[in-house]
């Protein structure tokens, strides 16, 4: 999961960042 954490620190835009929330939608929510 360390890449999805990454993902969420580094500005790669906005499709890599709802791939995420779809995919974990929690881990957005402790962030």
């Amino acid at each position: 999961m360390t890449k999805f954490e990454m993902s969420e620190e580094q500005p790669a835009g906005p499709p890599a960042m709802t791939l995420e929330h779809a995919a974990f939608p929690h881990l957005t929510s402790i962030e």
